[in-house]
Order: C-alpha cells, then structure tokens, then sequence
C-alpha cells in the first residue's frame, strides 16, 4: 500500500529509476532491461564484497578493518533453516532499502530544488548511518565507499539494481562461506553462492535477449 501511494511521485522525481522494477513486478521477467540491472546488481556486489574482504583481511596495522562478530552465520550454522529462511526475507529488506533510499532522494530534492545537493544529502545521511557502526579510519572509509557506489548504483541504474546489490551483499557477507568442500558446513555455504551465482547467469542470459554471446555468428551469412 506504501509502494502504491508514493510510486507516482518517486516515478515522477527520478522516472528511469523505476523502469525495470516496474517492468519485474509487472510479470516481464524476460526484459532485457531486467537481467541488465539483475546482472549490475551481482556485479557491484561482488566488487563491494572483495573490497571488504580486502579490509578484513589486512592487518589493523596496515589499515585493515577489525572483524564484526557474525551472528548471522551463526545462526545460520546453528540451524539448517535458517540459511532458507534469509535467502527468502532478505529481498524485502533489499527492496524496501532501495524504495526508501529514493524515496529520500525525492524528498531531498523537494526540500533543496537541486539534484546536486539532494545527492549530497543523502550521500550524508548514509555516511552518519555507517560511521555509526565502523571503527577506525580504514572502516570508515571503506563504509563511504560502500555507499557511495550503491547511490551510484540507484541514481544511475535503478531500484532494482540496487535491491539486487543490497541482496547480494547480505547474502555473501552475513551467510556462512568455505573455501574448503571438506569442511561439515560446505553444503549450508555453498547455498547461498549458487543462488548469487544463479542471479548473475539469469541477468547474463536474459540481458541478451536472445542475442549471441559474441555478436554475429561467423556462419551467419
């Protein structure tokens, strides 16, 4: 109900945002614009996902970022529903990130009358929100960079782009992951890859839109 009452005005403020999320809601899961902004979506998170990594991999020292305590996979490998149960909630939560988020923009821009500084606010806004919950300088800046390519991603791309990004990034930061198949959660971990990995292929495949991987095909006369 929400969605319905402010879809109009967020369509009207910024209308190529709400292009292939409209065209998904409205059953049109073939568009190309859909799997282009499905495939965007893994592709940014991906990328957010090694710079964090990177991060947390390096020692404080260097400027790496000190481990937060995942109670997700914890959770996640506590029970066998629970890794079920995310990949399901998540995109509620991945959407209603980005609605909100433009949904912001909008609101920013009634107040200010200027893209530039609607952006800028809203780029502030995420800033507080994350400098809230990192430590150190190398935290925090790795938080401003994770934000600033997601508002990226929805000024330029879309609300589905981001909402897949937001997806990705939870799935692939909060689920259990193992690098070595022997261990007794690989099965659990390997879930939440394939769905990701699944994203990418769907995005892939639907974005040509029945077009040949490499153009022309050389028989093609």
């Amino acid at each position: 109900m929400v969605y319905i009452g402010v879809e109009p005005i967020l369509r009207k403020a910024l209308p190529r945002a709400l292009v292939s999320w409209t065209r998904l809601i409205s059953g049109r899961l073939r568009d190309p614009l859909v799997g282009r902004d499905v495939l965007v979506g893994v592709s940014v998170a991906a990328l957010v996902v090694l710079i964090r990594f990177a991060g947390a991999v390096l020692p404080p020292s260097a400027g790496g970022v000190p481990a937060l305590r995942n109670t997700w996979a914890i959770s996640a490998l506590a029970s066998p529903w629970q890794i079920p149960a995310a990949l399901l909630i998540v995109p509620f939560y991945a959407a209603l990130t980005a609605l909100f988020s433009l949904a912001g923009y909008v609101v920013n821009l009634a107040i200010f009358r200027r893209r530039d500084l609607a952006v800028l606010s809203l780029w502030g806004i995420f800033a507080m929100v994350s400098l809230a919950r990192v430590q150190g300088i190398a935290g925090a800046l790795l938080e401003l960079l994770w934000f600033t390519i997601l508002l990226w991603v929805l000024l330029q791309v879309g609300v589905l782009a981001m909402t897949v990004t937001v997806y990705s990034i939870t799935i692939l930061i909060h689920l259990p992951l193992a690098t070595d198949l022997s261990v007794w959660y690989a099965g659990r971990a390997a879930v939440g890859l394939l769905v990701i990995f699944g994203l990418a292929v769907y995005g892939f495949v639907i974005a040509l839109a029945g077009k040949p991987m490499f153009g022309r095909p050389v028989l093609d006369v």
